[in-house]
């Protein structure tokens, strides 16, 4: 059974986005495993089509190495079937032409943007229908790709809620200590830069925080006065995917898939609900129009 993966953006209209330079997302032949062994498919289905896969993308590799100043970065198996790039621009224009490639994306940044939580929400009217505030979220996980969780935030204290069997989930184990009962999932992608700097899930910006205090903030008194997020006992994960440059307010695009195709691993593998969602909050651009590119919308479909 297909999980309803929802994604909510909070995005400015016109897209305006800034390409990397030298940086792409070069989708592969082959279904990704999202499309090709779904969770309906037997662990050695699955496995069998991870390896196929796999040889895919060293067989990519081998022909990169001959264009100059070309390395891999990143790879994706589960989204979408594709690695990330970096490359002399004077051999950019060739990567498309070498066999096996479906599509070249050129990477886009992509900033935070949040000024208000919309009134339209009408949570009050939300949490009379379900039975209350307190009732809010329960069982729910909401994934947020941003800047890092600031998890000792006090909105986001709740000693009644029980982590779930199965986590935390953490890139490193040290990271666990960037875990908490609500949230519960870490995963730090700072190191995909390849910069200096903080490169430990410690938020340098508060986006990422209040982000997931409006999401799923509890209830508590504030300077301002009281607040709660729209869904207090929701469980949260921290996907960082903010450089660790203090100057660089930006995430790439690279770093987002990467991220992408985590969750899309964790939906199938771990996150087996019906109440699972994620939020992407940024200003930028796609490559080129949704409706015409297969990778920003290939992961909707990953469970």
């Amino acid at each position: 059974m297909r999980i309803p993966l929802i994604l909510f953006f909070t995005l400015a209209i016109p897209f305006y986005g800034q390409q990397a330079p030298a940086r792409y997302i070069v989708e592969l032949e082959g279904a990704p495993l999202g499309f090709s062994a779904p969770l309906s498919a037997d662990a050695p289905a699955r496995r069998a089509a991870a390896e196929r896969l796999l040889r895919t993308q060293a067989q990519f590799a081998e022909r990169l190495a001959a264009l100059p100043g070309s390395r891999i970065t990143a790879s994706m198996t589960t989204v979408i079937n594709a690695v990330a790039v970096e490359i002399s621009p004077e051999a950019a224009e060739e990567l498309s032409e070498l066999p096996g490639v479906v599509r070249v994306y050129p990477v886009v940044n992509y900033r935070p943007l949040m000024d208000s939580a919309p009134a339209v929400h009408r949570a009050p009217e939300a949490w009379s229908a379900i039975g209350g505030q307190d009732r809010a979220g329960e069982g729910v996980k909401v994934a947020i790709l941003d800047t890092c969780i600031e998890v000792s935030h006090p909105a986001l204290q709740d000693p009644s809620m029980a982590m779930p069997p199965g986590y935390p989930v953490v890139n490193r184990p040290e990271d666990v200590a960037y875990t908490s009962n609500k949230v519960i999932v870490t995963r730090n992608y700072k190191r995909f830069y390849g910069v200096a700097g903080d490169l430990t899930p410690r938020p340098r910006h508060p986006h990422a925080t209040q982000i997931a205090s409006v999401i799923g903030g509890v209830a508590h008194m504030t300077p301002m006065g009281p607040f709660s997020g729209v869904a207090p006992k929701a469980w949260l994960g921290n996907y960082c995917i903010a450089s660790p440059d203090p100057a660089d307010d930006q995430f790439r695009g690279d770093v987002a898939v990467k991220a992408f195709d985590a969750i899309g691993w964790e939906w199938g593998g771990r996150w087996r609900t019906l109440k699972d969602y994620m939020h992407f909050s940024a200003t930028g651009g796609w490559p080129s129009r949704p409706s015409t590119t297969r990778w920003p919308m290939a992961w909707t479909s990953s469970a």
